[in-house]
């Protein structure tokens, strides 16, 4: 069995969460697939990482920095570049310790 997503995307992450949805980052945007059928949650982006935290939101990074997708919204964090003294655009992944803290 194939899918196809849309002419000229490229898949760049794919990430199971615990529950088994499969998450797909693309140069396009964020995909979540399950029960057989992509849907299209975050447009416009290009995806590069995707992680799950403790609480079940997911971290994802951009080419613009990290954002939490909180399961109806992505919420950029422009401060963790802040607190690293790093720019948003240096952050090529996030993760969270065994204290939760991202």
């Amino acid at each position: 069995m194939s899918y196809s997503l849309a002419p000229g995307l490229s898949i760049e992450v794919l990430h199971f969460t615990r529950h088994g949805v499969l998450w797909v980052g693309t140069n396009r945007g964020l995909y979540r697939f399950e029960h057989g059928v992509f849907s299209p949650v975050i447009s416009g982006r290009y995806i590069t990482h995707v992680e799950e935290s403790g609480n079940g939101h997911l971290w994802i990074t951009t080419p613009d920095g990290p954002e939490e997708w909180d399961g109806s919204r992505a919420v950029p964090h422009p401060e963790l570049a802040a607190q690293l003294g790093v720019k948003a655009t240096d952050i090529f992944d996030v993760l969270e310790d065994s204290k939760d803290v991202t």
